[in-house]
């Protein structure tokens, strides 16, 4: 999923950075600023509900201007823990497997 989402990307012309797992991900984003994020559900060392939280609160008190756009990754579309997203103020879902139809549009 992580190739194919890579591949269609910069197909589209953005710039992509992979990372395999949660805490790599939090290392990442205090280096660089994102438009969009794609996180998979089952993120290993961190989920993905807290890491979206963390999001929303970095940029709330950085003063960011811009919000970055967070989309889940999820396995069945139709059995999210919605409760767990509530406060991470996340954008939205993509199934898996990942399809360019939907992933393009979602941005």
């Amino acid at each position: 999923t992580t190739k194919l989402a890579k591949r269609l990307l910069e197909k589209q012309g953005y710039r992509v950075d992979s990372v395999s797992n949660g805490e790599d991900f939090l290392l990442s984003i205090e280096k660089k600023l994102y438009s969009v994020m794609l996180l998979s559900e089952n993120l290993s060392r961190k989920d993905a509900p807290s890491i979206g939280r963390w999001i929303r609160k970095k940029e709330k008190s950085d003063g960011c201007r811009s919000r970055t756009q967070i989309l889940i990754l999820v396995q069945r579309i139709l059995s999210i823990d919605y409760h767990a997203y509530n406060d991470s103020e996340v954008d939205g879902f993509l199934p898996k497997p990942l399809e360019g139809c939907r992933l393009i549009p979602a941005i």
